[in-house]
């Protein structure tokens, strides 16, 4: 998932945990908050490994939100990366965007593509 959709990938991971064996959040906004509801704290049904690729100065994923995720999935037994972007705005990801950023960019399609690989048979 891209941006909002990250959270989708959670919440699809957390609900048919029978049926998502991999997923990931690529500069996703928005999952760790300050609420009941908050994507981090809905991850104790989750089977899937989790790849996140966390954006660098992006007020809806601030840096501040990693220790608080990474907790989460380590309690919850949820196999994971998370993989801060340094330098890499939200929206680094697709090439030719105001934001792309080359190096995080490559970086998050060979641990997805790795990821896949890992966890996605036949």
């Amino acid at each position: 998932g891209y941006c909002m959709s990250g959270r989708l990938v959670m919440a699809l991971a957390q609900a048919m945990p029978e049926r998502v064996a991999a997923g990931a959040s690529i500069h996703g906004g928005g999952l760790v908050l300050d609420r009941p509801d908050s994507p981090h704290r809905q991850v104790d049904q989750i089977t899937a490994e989790l790849y996140f690729g966390w954006p660098d100065e992006d007020p809806s994923a601030p840096k501040e939100a990693i220790p608080d995720m990474e907790a989460a999935l380590t309690e919850a037994g949820v196999r994971h990366q998370i993989e801060f972007m340094e330098g890499a705005l939200h929206g680094y990801a697709p090439y030719g965007g105001a934001r792309y950023h080359r190096d995080a960019s490559e970086t998050h399609w060979e641990r997805l593509h790795a990821l896949f690989a890992r966890n996605l048979h036949g």
